[in-house]
């Protein structure tokens, strides 16, 4: 996954095997309409250093086939590659690629072809109730975890990392408890991203200003 834009750094993710959901939210796909070869000259929004940045990922002969990415009007992006399906890769890139921006995004590249852009309903969604349809940065499958999450008993945190990766706690003395143990085994698995939490006890907790990079 990377992200950029001209006044941020980028990064770059070779996508990790995790844990993610398939829910009613993600029922429907999202559509595209291919117009050809990949072609960054052609690429909306992005300054010509993040072009060739993007140029040099979406052709590397371990991305290029599977190769997503969105942009938004402001020029940052998030691309997502090898790891999901082809809907995960799309929504994932779009969550990404919508924090960061705090705007509207689009689909430029889909599996290493050019596509008709344009700009998509929003993907990322911010709760303030734990809604299992609505965690972000997830895969379609294993929902089962999040619902058995979302049935435990108090005291209990989520935490989350953009690669995918979720660690919870349930059933804990405190709250606090709850929020440092959640926070302690996602940074234990995780090789990439901030850990930041995102439900406790019920309370979604991650909002616009979450770092997910955590200074990366």
């Amino acid at each position: 996954m990377c992200t950029g834009g001209s006044t941020m750094r980028s990064f770059l993710l070779t996508a990790l095997a995790t844990i993610g959901l398939l829910s009613t939210a993600y029922a429907d796909d999202i559509d595209y309409v291919v117009t050809g070869p990949f072609d960054a000259s052609q690429l909306p929004f992005v300054s010509e250093d993040d072009r060739k940045s993007i140029k040099s990922n979406a052709t590397n002969a371990s991305f290029k086939s599977t190769y997503v990415l969105a942009i938004s009007d402001s020029g940052q992006y998030a691309f997502w590659s090898r790891e999901g399906s082809t809907q995960d890769r799309m929504r994932r890139s779009m969550q990404i690629c919508e924090h960061v921006s705090g705007r509207q995004c689009g689909l430029a590249v889909v599996d290493g072809e050019m596509v008709e852009f344009k700009f998509l309903p929003r993907q990322l969604k911010y709760r303030d109730k734990f809604d299992i349809n609505s965690v972000p940065f997830t895969w379609e499958r294993d929902i089962n975890h999040l619902r058995k999450y979302d049935s435990a008993r108090r005291h209990k945190a989520l935490a989350l990392n953009y690669s995918g990766l979720m660690a919870w706690s349930v059933g804990a003395s405190s709250e606090y408890t709850a929020k440092q143990n959640a926070l302690a085994w996602c940074r234990r698995d995780s090789s990439w991203g901030n850990c930041f939490l995102y439900d406790v006890n019920g309370k979604v907790v991650f909002n616009p200003d979450t770092d997910v990079f955590g200074g990366q």
